[in-house]
């Protein structure tokens, strides 16, 4: 009975430290909202990726460009990128998303994403769709 509680435990220990968190998991987590309705939202999140910051840098611009965002702003050599896009409905307007590129440790690369939204709009979804350019950071795709 010993024996198989410590084989439980080990197989535990080791499959938790072989898996690690993918950048949607962790993405996820760190996602957070504020606002409201009658005063916009501001989401955020971010993502820490096992690739450097040049690479990602790539991979990221090209995301919101793909997507049809227009490009503000955007510098490879500080990893910030500012973009909008159209909002349609009451007051139409634009919605910017900024993302900063930032280096840590062991070549690893930490992917912060605002996006905001003005008075009166919404975004269903908004998670699901930061956390994609996180995984296009982490996985090119």
């Amino acid at each position: 009975m010993q024996k198989w509680a410590v084989l439980a435990v080990a197989t535990m220990v080791v499959v938790g430290f072989a898996a690690p968190a993918s950048a949607d998991d962790e993405c996820k987590a760190n996602f957070t909202e504020t606002g409201s309705f009658l005063a916009g939202h501001t989401f955020k999140t971010h993502a820490v990726v096992p690739v450097s910051k040049d690479v990602v840098y790539k991979r990221v611009y090209a995301f919101p460009v793909e997507e049809s965002w227009r490009i503000l702003q955007a510098n490879e050599d500080v990893g910030v990128i500012s973009a909008s896009t159209d909002i349609r409905g009451s007051n139409n307007g634009t919605a910017p998303m900024g993302i900063v590129l930032s280096d840590e440790n062991g070549g690893q690369t930490k992917v912060s994403i605002t996006f905001n939204i003005g008075i009166g709009k919404i975004a269903p979804h908004v998670d699901d769709y930061l956390c994609k350019i996180a995984n296009a950071a982490a996985n090119g795709n």
